[in-house]
């Protein structure tokens, strides 16, 4: 997943801005050695560990937070989660692995950074941080998410898709 390529770049920008605040959601094999590091390099107030959350509360949390970060190292499916944080107008900051910059390029190229990079992302966040207005805005990030991840936008490729393929019959 790349979180603790995240935790180490959160690591580097939280000295310049003391305000900023990570939040992790999710269970999995990795906690402990993300508590322990956040730990190791002073994050422990800065960070909170959110575990498991019920589906219904994913929403409230994605409007709430001013960026959603993406960190995939490997390569990954669709990204449901980036379509989400978009559909509820938070901007997305992702790596360069698996359908992310499919599903980010054509809404901005600068939401994303190299898989694995902490000096970048960190970079890039420290940028985010100190200009926020460097990122779509909540309206263009929800408008952008519709247009692309509704159900009608996936049944329409998926009759267009099945139309071109009965063509070429």
């Amino acid at each position: 997943m790349g979180l603790d390529v995240l935790v180490d770049a959160f690591a580097r920008v939280s000295r310049d801005h003391p305000h900023a605040r990570l939040f992790l959601t999710g269970r999995g094999g990795a906690e402990a050695s993300l508590r322990a590091q956040t730990e190791n390099l002073g994050l422990a107030e800065r960070t909170r560990f959110l575990g498991f959350l019920p589906e219904g509360d994913v929403p409230s949390l994605l409007q709430a937070a001013d960026l959603a970060l993406m960190p995939s190292l490997d390569l990954e499916g669709f990204g449901l989660a980036t379509a989400e944080a978009l559909a509820c107008g938070t901007p997305v900051l992702g790596s360069r692995a698996g359908a992310t910059p499919e599903l980010l390029e054509p809404l901005h190229p600068n939401l994303l950074v190299a898989a694995g990079s902490a000096p970048e992302l960190a970079r890039r966040l420290d940028q985010i941080l100190r200009a926020p207005d460097s990122l779509p805005d909540r309206d263009a990030c929800a408008a952008y998410a519709r247009s692309r991840f509704s159900w009608n936008h996936q049944v329409e490729a998926c009759e267009n898709a099945a139309r071109t393929l009965l063509a070429t019959r």
